[in-house]
C-alpha cells in the first residue's frame, strides 16, 4: 500500500506480472534510492523503517507545480 500511495505502484489483482507495469521490486528501489538507502529490491529493515516512519500524504514522484492563487 505504500509504494501504491507514494510511488504510483498498481498491482495486478491476478497476482501476475505483466511487462506494461513496473515490478514491485522496481517501485521499491525507487523508494530506497529516494530515502538514499541500499538498493535492494526487497523489504529490509531500513526499508520498513521508514516506510513506517509518518508522512504527509504527498507522493514522491509526481510533478508539482506552484501557482499563484492555487
Amino acid at each position: 500500500k505504500y509504494l501504491q500511495q507514494f510511488y504510483s505502484f498498481q498491482a495486478d489483482p491476478t497476482g501476475r506480472r505483466r511487462r506494461s507495469r513496473p515490478s514491485f521490486s522496481s517501485k521499491l528501489k525507487d523508494m530506497q534510492s529516494f530515502f538514499g538507502l541500499n538498493r535492494t529490491g526487497t523489504l529490509d529493515p531500513d526499508t520498513l523503517a521508514v516506510m513506517r516512519t509518518p508522512r504527509c500524504g504527498v507522493s514522491d514522484v509526481e510533478d508539482y507545480s506552484h501557482r499563484r492563487g492555487n
